[in-house]
Parts: C-alpha cells; sequence; structure tokens
C-alpha cells in the first residue's frame, strides 16, 4: 500500500469528522467513526491528534477559512462600508451554496463553549480566531485608516451579524427570509462602517 503523508491524513480525517457533523451531529463525531469514514486505523487517529477536541478545532478552522475563500477577498469593493457590507452577503451565499457547511458549523461553536483551555474556553479561542480571519479580510481596504480598536469592533460586529443569520437559517431554514435579512444586515453594517469613518480623526 502506498505510503500517504500524514498533512494528507490529517485533511481526510478533517474531512470525514466535517461530513459527520454536517450530517449527524457532533455527538455522532466520535473517533472511531471518523477513522471508519476516513477509511483510516483508530490509531492512526491519535497519531495525527493530540485530542480529539484538536480534531473538532481544526473542523471549526476549515469552514472558517471556507468561508473567506468563498468571498473571495480580491474581488470585494475597495470602499470600507461596502467591503464590510459584501462579506456579510458573501457569507450568507456560502451558507446556501452548501447549506450542511451551516450546520457543521453551528454545532462546532457550541461544542466550543462547553471545553475550557485553562480557565478559558475554546469558544474564546475559537471567536478570536474568527474574529482574526474577517480582520484579514477587511484590512487590505482604506479601512486600515481606521484605528484598530475600531476595525476589531467592526469585525466582531460583522461575525455576530454573520453568526446570528446562519443561526436563524439552521433552526428555520427560510431561505427568503434568510436571504431578505442579510441583505439587511448588510445595509446596517454599510450605513455604520460610513459613520464610523466619517467619526475618524482627520490624518488618521
Amino acid at each position: 500500500m502506498a505510503h500517504i503523508p500524514a498533512d494528507v491524513r490529517r485533511e481526510q480525517l478533517v474531512d470525514a469528522a466535517f461530513q459527520i457533523i454536517a450530517t449527524q451531529g457532533i455527538q455522532r463525531a466520535t473517533t472511531r467513526r471518523i477513522a471508519e469514514a476516513a477509511n483510516a486505523s483508530l490509531a492512526l487517529v491519535h497519531y495525527c491528534f493530540e485530542s480529539k477536541d484538536d480534531l473538532l478545532l481544526e473542523v471549526f478552522k476549515k469552514l472558517a477559512y471556507e468561508i473567506v475563500d468563498f468571498t473571495d477577498v480580491a474581488s470585494l469593493p475597495a470602499d470600507p462600508a461596502e467591503r464590510a457590507a459584501a462579506y456579510i452577503i458573501r457569507s450568507a451565499e456560502w451558507v446556501l451554496a452548501d447549506p450542511e457547511r451551516a450546520h457543521a458549523m453551528y454545532e462546532t461553536t457550541l461544542w466550543a463553549t462547553r471545553r475550557i483551555e485553562g480557565e478559558v474556553s475554546m469558544a474564546a479561542t475559537v471567536y478570536e480566531f474568527h474574529t482574526e480571519e474577517i480582520l484579514r479580510v477587511l484590512a487590505p481596504a482604506e479601512m486600515t485608516a481606521m484605528e484598530e480598536p475600531v476595525l476589531r469592533d467592526v469585525a466582531r460586529l460583522v461575525l455576530s451579524l454573520v453568526d446570528g443569520l446562519q443561526l436563524q437559517w439552521v433552526a428555520g431554514g427560510n431561505t427568503a427570509r434568510f436571504r431578505r435579512n442579510s441583505e439587511q444586515a448588510a445595509e446596517m453594517m454599510r450605513d455604520h462602517v460610513a459613520r464610523m469613518m466619517q467619526q475618524q480623526p482627520s490624518g488618521t
């Protein structure tokens, strides 16, 4: 049998875990089921990941990276307000393009709130990671002229809107309402960022 590199095996295990979480829920994503779905041994799972939590965290990161990749950062508007609004709309399109991803994102986020690392919940780590990814999307635009705390607040607000919309869609599945509310959220963010830009001190 041909040797499969460890990084390829890791990716296969993450993909397998994602499929189980998306279709059956995170409670069904045991290391044994993940190994079987990836045609791997249980020992290989433990070799590639220090713990099941590490594997599930990689599933979340995979989803977060996918959202950013789906938005096609290079094609986003240069205007800061339009850029933030476009990210919200494209996040909604990401959900509708593959509904299972939204279910997996919700499941892994809720899972993270119940995991504690030291004195901090893993959810804090998860949200900080996602915030940084959104900042990476927004920063190349003229928004870099905004003070860092303000820009970070914008990223957190965008994340809150995207998360809330996705949760409502997962719970209700009303696509028409989801699209309408996403457009409304984008408009709100567009107006908010425009006001923040106007309030920036001259020369910043």
